[in-house]
């Protein structure tokens, strides 16, 4: 009898020098709750997915279940935690209709904002893409006044492409804010990081 040996898509977690990544589990999905709903307005303002109802324990949960089969998934959501088991980033890649081309993104809980986690976590989902599931580009967009994450997008080494103005809703108000948009094809601007998977 033959023997099928099942090729995995994504080897998880990734592992750097700070953080543990991987993907959520239903058992994470309360303390992920608890950081979004302490810094809600926040998420409103510079979130694409931050709208009404996605705050609730049920919609976290929803999102969670979305990012469990990952295995049958192009991209691959990731929560990070730190060295005491503190969770402390969600992000991730999105797979593109564009075959090779994935999104990137991040947020980080109120309590460990400044820590350069994002930046961390960003950078090991990139080189993950190209390394491991051989992207051909990564993209990033912030919208209008996010600093924090423009700080971070250009930590990475990322090329901007355009400013697509007045494209997006505001979650918190529906006002259509500016997205900058940046492009990355060639991971060797990445800033130094061991990454293991």
């Amino acid at each position: 009898m033959k023997m099928e040996t099942e090729i995995l898509r994504h080897q998880v977690p990734l592992t750097t020098p700070r953080l543990t990544l991987r993907p959520p589990t239903l058992a994470d999905a309360p303390l992920i709750h608890r950081a979004m709903v302490d810094m809600w307005g926040e998420l409103q303002q510079w979130m694409s997915w931050a709208y009404e109802g996605q705050n609730t324990l049920e919609g976290t949960e929803t999102y969670v279940r979305s990012r469990m089969d990952y295995q049958n998934d192009q991209g691959l959501g990731l929560i990070g935690f730190d060295e005491r088991g503190n969770y402390v980033v969600s992000g991730g890649l999105l797979a593109l209709t564009e075959m090779g081309h994935f999104e990137t993104g991040y947020w980080v809980p109120r309590a460990h904002q400044g820590s350069g986690y994002a930046t961390e976590a960003a950078n090991a989902a990139i080189r993950y893409a190209f390394e491991h599931l051989n992207a051909e580009a990564v993209h990033i967009n912030y919208f209008a006044d996010n600093q924090r994450s423009r700080n971070v997008i250009e930590k990475l080494g990322f090329t901007f492409v355009e400013t697509r103005p007045a494209c997006h809703p505001r979650c918190a108000d529906g006002v259509m804010v500016d997205s900058h948009d940046y492009i990355m094809t060639d991971p060797s601007v990445l800033p130094p990081l061991e990454v293991i998977w």
